[in-house]
């Protein structure tokens, strides 16, 4: 549905920019803007309409920490521990790589998942693919100590991208998005 929404916003917009060449089909360009406003809006209510969210305040963040590092995985704990004052929160599982997380993520219901980038088995771009297809989809946030794959994060619909080491008050600003 997000596809289709972009689908048909680009198609609004070759329309307008069609119709914007004849003045004097005036109404027309106007509907046409008309439904390219209600196009926007619907792709702005539905872009988290399938992300499990919680549905009171006070419930906590369930949040799945995946690196194939026991120090990192310690880490984001502590960090997310730090967190847990400003920001309801429950780490509800760890995986040491993408095939782990998958199979965690069948069983239990997850809200964020913290994922690194490299790892063995399965990293953590095509764990973010997977998660896309789960049916109450898990918001994701990368940590990583490599600048370089940010775009390809955003482009499986990563919420945020932290560089290694991550700071209590970065991870706060990431969390928060959720």
């Amino acid at each position: 549905s997000q596809t289709q929404a972009r689908e048909a916003r680009t198609q609004l917009n070759v329309a307008l920019e069609k119709m914007t060449a004849h003045e004097d089909e005036r109404p027309q360009l106007d509907a046409l803007r008309g439904s390219l406003s209600a196009a926007r809006e619907a792709a702005r209510e539905n872009i988290h309409t399938n992300v499990w969210r919680p549905p009171v305040a006070e419930v906590p963040l369930r949040v799945l920490i995946v690196d194939d590092e026991a120090p990192a995985r310690r880490r984001l704990r502590e960090l997310l521990d730090d967190c847990a004052s400003a920001l309801p929160l429950a780490v509800v599982g760890e995986a040491q790589n993408g095939r782990e997380a998958v199979e965690l993520l069948q069983s239990i219901p997850v809200a964020l998942v913290l994922t690194d980038i490299h790892m063995p088995d399965m990293d953590g771009l095509e764990l973010a693919r997977h998660v896309l297809k789960v049916p109450h989809t898990p918001l994701v946030v990368f940590t990583t100590a490599f600048h370089e794959h940010a775009l390809q994060a955003f482009e499986v619909n990563a919420v945020d991208y932290l560089v290694k080491p991550v700071r209590v008050q970065r991870l706060l600003s990431a969390l928060q998005k959720v």
